[in-house]
């Protein structure tokens, strides 16, 4: 569930000091609202908990057990328990907090879309790496199933958000 209050203490205080502001939507998933800024241990690709991770001046968030760091073949994915269900984001939830940000005259920016990325929280960085050389296959099928679910997602929330939604946030680099 979104906490409606901080946003709109965070929201006024952009208003009241006349400051832009683009508000990230992005949809809860199962009942949990995902805040990619905060989003602690949550997490709807499966696996869990996170930490984060400081490199320099930069942070990220990695899975402390990554979920599919032991598999090995395609195969197994048909078993991945913790595979994201389209229908369970919250796509009115998230048209109701970009409607809530354009009545303070914001822009908003969403959803979080990252093939990669989230291989490499789901499988650990250094397998993530050693895959796109040594196993190939595997690297393929998941970001194609991972692909897959956010671009259901990412048509749903056009649909439904249609124009309360002004950017679309699509990370990686896939040039492999």
């Amino acid at each position: 569930m979104v906490n409606k209050e901080r946003f709109e203490w965070e929201w006024y205080f952009y208003h009241q000091l006349g400051i832009d502001k683009i508000v990230w939507i992005f949809p809860g998933y199962g009942g949990r609202f995902f805040d990619p800024n905060d989003s602690g241990e949550i997490t709807m690709w499966g696996g869990g908990p996170t930490r984060m991770v400081k490199a320099g001046l930069a942070t990220y968030q990695e899975y402390i057990n990554p979920p599919i760091a032991d598999y090995m073949d395609p195969s197994q994915l048909f078993h991945y328990p913790s595979w994201p269900d389209p229908d369970k984001f919250d796509y009115a939830g998230a048209k109701a907090l970009a409607k809530e940000a354009r009545s303070w005259n914001f822009a908003t920016i969403g959803p979080w879309i990252s093939h990669f990325e989230i291989y490499c929280q789901m499988r650990g960085l250094e397998y993530a790496l050693m895959d796109t050389l040594a196993n190939p296959e595997f690297l393929d099928a998941t970001v194609e199933r991972i692909d897959a679910i956010q671009t259901v997602m990412l048509e749903r929330m056009l649909t439904e958000l249609n124009d309360d939604l002004d950017i679309v946030f699509i990370s990686d680099d896939m040039g492999m």
